[in-house]
């Protein structure tokens, strides 16, 4: 979807939402596997330590890579790289709308850096914190991005401000985290039940709203986050879909199941991490290359789709095999990542 959305291709002008469900999932899986973690121990180096073997290797090594090239080509100025060296890039790229003293090569990793910052915080609160100011922490947070939208869109002064930095997103963590609970306590067959029926009805709001603001005013932030409807109101509904979408494909026995198990998706998922981390600095070198001149190669814009997706395929491809997955197999070597109870060897 995200993919889809930055090659302006047709009928994706949504595709940023993809994010979105991206941080509900997260904020699913997470919590799960804090909550399963909890009574072990090292329970905060475990955590920290996977999330960096898993998230750094490639990141910095993606970063050194655009500050190096920077520096040998004299980008002046470089002054917001300690911004992207710690993951705070989030904040720095919506006070200065998409605009910073950096290579705008790494301007889609403020979603990472909201990753970070939502890992920072949420270990604490489900390490030492019950059930119940769980529950708690977890309507805050959706109250909380639900309310700095709502006076950042009512404010009107940046609308970049809306959705990048991490308190514009938190809600749509939060309400993956909610849904963890839902599945305790609760007969299967009724959840699946309530899960489809959310989904069918909130699938039917969302697209109202899409159609009746006009499917093509999605492609920019500005054209759709200073409306009241759209910029408040659609997000959570947003968050609310996604969150129901996951407790679909959680409950399901059937076909939505043989889909997302079969290998090549399953392996689609492996390297998913790298189609998104590449995708955008192979998009841009392909633009700079070709500029606005039609050729051979380069010139029509479904060959440099085409040409975008695949080297962003192979890029990925190649970084899991020869970077992530040794880098991942290290866990089994030091005790901090030998599996707790339960846990599958993935």
């Amino acid at each position: 979807m995200v993919i889809a959305y930055h090659l302006f291709i047709h009928g994706f002008s949504l595709g940023w939402s993809g994010v979105f469900l991206f941080f509900v999932l997260s904020g699913f899986l997470i919590t799960r596997i804090l909550a399963h973690d909890k009574s072990e121990p090292h329970f905060f180096a475990r955590f920290y330590s996977r999330r960096a073997l898993r998230v750094f290797p490639i990141y910095y090594l993606l970063f050194a890579s655009v500050l190096s090239v920077a520096l040998i080509r004299g980008w002046h100025p470089l002054s917001d790289w300690p911004w992207f060296a710690f993951y705070l890039q989030n904040w720095r790229l919506a006070h200065t709308s998409f605009s910073p003293d950096f290579p705008v090569v790494l301007n889609h990793t403020w979603t990472l850096a909201t990753e970070e910052q939502f890992y920072f915080l949420w270990p604490l609160i489900v390490f030492f914190g019950s059930r119940t100011v769980l529950r708690f922490a977890i309507v805050g947070l959706i109250l909380i991005g639900f309310l700095y939208r709502t006076a950042t869109i009512l404010v009107g002064q940046n609308v970049y401000d809306v959705l990048t930095p991490f308190l514009g997103s938190v809600d749509f963590l939060a309400w993956g985290a909610g849904a963890t609970f839902l599945l305790r306590g609760q007969h299967p067959r009724r959840l699946a039940i309530g899960a489809r029926v959310a989904f069918v009805a909130l699938a039917i709001c969302v697209g109202t709203m899409a159609i009746a603001h006009g499917l093509d005013n999605f492609w920019a932030p500005k054209d759709y986050l200073h409306d009241i409807w759209t910029g408040i109101l659609f997000p959570e509904l947003l968050g609310l879909l996604f969150a129901s979408l996951l407790l679909v494909v959680y409950t399901d026995n059937g076909l939505i199941t043989r889909i997302l198990e079969w290998s090549p998706i399953r392996y689609l998922g492996r390297v998913s991490y790298g189609l998104y981390l590449y995708h955008w600095p192979i998009l841009v070198a392909v633009q700079m290359i070709a500029g606005d001149r039609r050729c051979p190669i380069l010139g029509d814009q479904l060959i440099r789709c085409l040409i975008v997706i695949s080297l962003t395929v192979i890029v990925a491809i190649l970084s899991f095999e020869f970077i992530e997955r040794p880098l991942l197999a290290l866990r089994g070597t030091v005790i901090l990542f030998k599996p707790v109870r339960g846990e599958t060897a993935s």
